[in-house]
């Protein structure tokens, strides 16, 4: 269901359009800015704690997020990267290792989950993320 967007009340941030042009749905600002729009301590953690790890597991990203992107070039070496997807899992990954070639330099693992939570049915969270353990 379309509703019209109040630009006041809802607090939404909108592009210049043509005049003629009806808003149906909300313009996010956040969505246009390729960096993170968070304190500066949080985006320090976050590098912090992405170089203090040695598994990752990438659930409902696209791969399209440079933010996000210009984060993982930080992988430390020898980490294992899982991405699960719901049938779009290997362009994720794809998208994610052309953004950061250091990835095959570093030795970083890579998996891919592309059946969603389906795929993962048999498998625990522990097995996942901790298979030789």
């Amino acid at each position: 269901m379309l509703r019209k967007i109040h630009p006041i009340r809802d607090g939404v941030t909108f592009l210049p359009l043509a005049r003629s042009t009806t808003v149906e749905s909300p313009l996010y600002a956040s969505r246009l800015l390729k960096k993170f729009v968070c304190p500066s301590e949080h985006e320090k953690a976050a590098r912090a704690f992405i170089g203090s790890c040695q598994t990752f597991l990438a659930i409902g990203f696209s791969g399209r997020d440079d933010d996000v992107l210009d984060l993982l070039q930080e992988l430390p070496s020898y980490s294992r990267f899982i991405v699960v997807g719901n049938g779009d899992a290997f362009g994720i990954m794809e998208r994610i290792c052309c953004r950061n070639p250091a990835m095959r330099a570093k030795c970083i693992v890579t998996e891919v989950h592309g059946g969603g939570f389906a795929s993962l049915e048999n498998t625990s969270f522990r097995e996942l993320v901790a298979p030789n353990q």
